[in-house]
């Protein structure tokens, strides 16, 4: 019994280890109820171009007069402009709604025809002119995923009022067409209400997951790894915020696999006052320490050609006769070369003081034995523990955001390893380990900083006023926004007759 119940623990504690593997992200947003009221507020003049230019189809009707009945047709309705003054967001656990009210619709150049034979043949001819006003809408967008890890959007409901619509005829006789007049702006009326939303749903569909078409959910670094940015859970709506949770993990472009270690649990949203909030755990930065390392990419090797002429120390024995003494005494004036390469992966920490990074590597220090044919032969390694702290930064690159980062060198500890030139203080070699780590080791760290570590938007989307914060496993970048549509989504928008 006590066997199978821990059996049974143990498979409950995989299986939670499992899912919370699955829950955590390495990548997280949440975009305010601020910042969608921003965004909509731009997409109003798209929102406009999508329902320009409805077509109503033609209407035909019967009206029993006191002179008879008459037989009416109004042909080639459109409406030919829609102003929608404002709108407002909402979020909730439904998604988003999005609501606007004093909306007009007006149109002109519909022809109008009637013609009634009680005594004698009578027909006429001329034109309208159509508007509405007191017109609301309110449309539902869900926001998903789909299986590959992509943002999808649909439209989940729709309400669509027409307050009071009026028509203006012009021409032919007017006392004639103004019996039936009520009759046709009740046909128009009831056609408006009744397919609107479906064109209505139809743009927003259209033009959301075209923006969303855009944010990237994979993106190749280099020949060797690219981040994975796939969103692992549907979107959480709450009243205030929108959030979205991502994979953050990096990956090899030739042997990709999941990484041995999980994220950082991030707290809460909590009161949020800034448009978008981006959360970019210490997970993404270790498993790209984990990528390059198992490609071998984190090694150098220093030769006496690549050692600055300003510096005074040489890769030559002669520059180390003072402080190893054994080292030119077995091979004396010869050249030497080190080999510096990562023993594990690079660890990046985060507190709410700041970010470090801490690299654990060898020194091989070899020499060309001259009296072996310049055969390399190894003198001593030394075991490298480097510590640095990290400046970030948020840097614009061709209307893409990335979190950059300089490293700065706070100390060294070594030790030695081997040695075929017998025991020696290996303390005396600080001051040269130090300036291998501030010269090679902090150089390459930077070059990678320098690259960045690109911020998945929408297209059009750009930060402004980013403000960086660090957390136990995290920093998060708390900024406003400023959305500007392509010029690909705006021109969907040219030229579109909606037909109803």
């Amino acid at each position: 019994m006590t066997i199978k119940y821990y059996i049974l623990c143990v498979i409950f504690l995989s299986s939670y280890l499992q899912l919370a593997w699955l829950v955590n992200p390495g990548f997280r947003t949440a975009i305010t109820e601020k910042g969608f009221e921003y965004i909509v507020q731009v997409g109003l003049p798209i929102l406009e171009a999508q329902l320009n230019n409805i077509k109503i189809p033609d209407q035909h009707g019967d009206y029993h007069s006191p002179i008879g009945k008459i037989h009416w047709d109004l042909t080639d309705i459109h409406m030919g402009s829609i102003t929608i003054p404002k709108a407002a967001i909402k979020t909730g656990t439904a998604g988003l709604t999005v609501s606007a009210s004093g909306i007009s619709l007006s149109g002109g150049g519909a022809h109008w025809h009637y013609k009634t034979n009680v005594i004698f043949p009578i027909s006429d001819s001329g034109s309208a002119d159509i508007g509405t006003s007191g017109t609301s809408l309110s449309v539902t967008v869900k926001i998903g995923k789909d299986a590959k890890g992509h943002a999808t959007l649909s439209s989940s409901a729709c309400q669509f009022s027409i307050g009071s619509l009026s028509i203006h005829f012009h021409g032919g006789a007017s006392w004639l067409y103004n019996l039936f007049d009520s009759e046709i702006e009740s046909a128009i009326k009831s056609s408006l209400n009744g397919q609107i939303c479906e064109q209505a749903t139809q743009a927003i569909n259209t033009q959301g997951n075209k923006a969303l078409e855009s944010l990237p959910v994979q993106v190749n670094i280099d020949e060797t790894a690219l981040v994975d940015y796939s969103i692992v859970q549907d979107p959480i709506f709450t009243t205030q915020y929108m959030e979205t949770e991502h994979k953050g993990e990096f990956f090899s472009r030739t042997k990709p696999h999941e990484a041995s270690i999980s994220p950082v649990v991030l707290p809460g949203v909590g009161s949020p006052t800034r448009m978008l909030y981006i959360w970019l755990t210490t997970y993404i930065a270790n498993t790209a320490g984990i990528v390059y390392d198992e490609a071998g990419e984190l090694k150098t090797t220093i030769t006496p050609d690549e050692v600055p002429s300003s510096i005074p120390i040489k890769l030559n024995t002669a520059s180390f006769k003072v402080i190893i003494p054994a080292l030119y005494n077995k091979y004396p004036n010869m050249n030497m070369t080190l080999l510096l390469q990562a023993t594990t992966p690079p660890v990046m920490t985060v507190n709410p003081k700041g970010v470090n990074v801490t690299v654990f590597g060898d020194v091989d220090v070899c020499v060309y034995d001259s009296k072996n044919n310049n055969k390399i032969t190894p003198a001593f390694n030394l075991s490298v523990i480097v510590y640095t702290n990290i400046s970030l930064s948020v840097k614009e690159e061709g209307n893409t955001p990335y979190v950059i980062g300089k490293a700065n060198f706070i100390g060294a500890k070594f030790s030695l390893t081997y040695s075929s030139i017998g025991n020696f203080d290996a303390k005396l070699l600080q001051g040269a380990v130090n300036f291998l780590c501030q010269a090679y080791v902090i150089k390459e760290l930077n070059k990678y900083g320098a690259a960045g570590l690109e911020i998945p938007l929408i297209d059009g989307v750009q930060l402004i006023n980013p403000e960086i914060k660090f957390g136990t496993g995290y920093i998060t970048i708390d900024t406003d926004i400023n959305y500007k549509p392509s010029e690909e989504i705006r021109a969907r928008t040219d030229e579109v007759e909606i037909v109803i």
